[in-house]
């Protein structure tokens, strides 16, 4: 991803078809960060691009602040259900954006640091 004029945009590698494309935002819960983040992709992605958002222990819902939040930017989340996220399902994804989970017990994602697929918030 580079800064662009103030926005994030993600820019699929050359060799790959847009449409091909699979990313993946993860955290625990499942009920905040990843989201909201998941939300803002699949507004600005071109079409075509996958986007999952998931949880390793997620949460009953999508966290009430989460929700209002995105709701002042003019994107819902009310209908949005934390999901079950594992290896499996980031074994075919192109990017992972972790997010606050990185231990290795909590995140499946972490292992695929040292293969440079995973791209880690805070």
């Amino acid at each position: 991803m580079e800064p662009t004029g103030g926005n994030l945009k993600y820019r699929p590698p050359r060799f790959l078809p847009v449409s091909m494309v699979k990313i993946a935002f993860v955290c625990v819960e499942n009920a905040g960060r990843s989201q909201m983040a998941a939300a803002f992709a699949r507004a600005r992605a071109p079409a075509g691009v996958d986007i999952l958002s998931g949880g390793t222990l997620p949460a009953a819902k999508v966290d009430s602040v989460a929700i209002e939040a995105m709701r002042e930017v003019g994107i819902e989340l009310s209908d949005e259900k934390p999901t079950k996220i594992g290896s499996a399902d980031l074994a075919g994804c192109d990017v992972v954006v972790t997010m606050g989970c990185s231990r290795e017990d909590v995140c499946p994602a972490t292992e695929r640091r040292e293969e440079g697929l995973a791209h880690g918030g805070r």
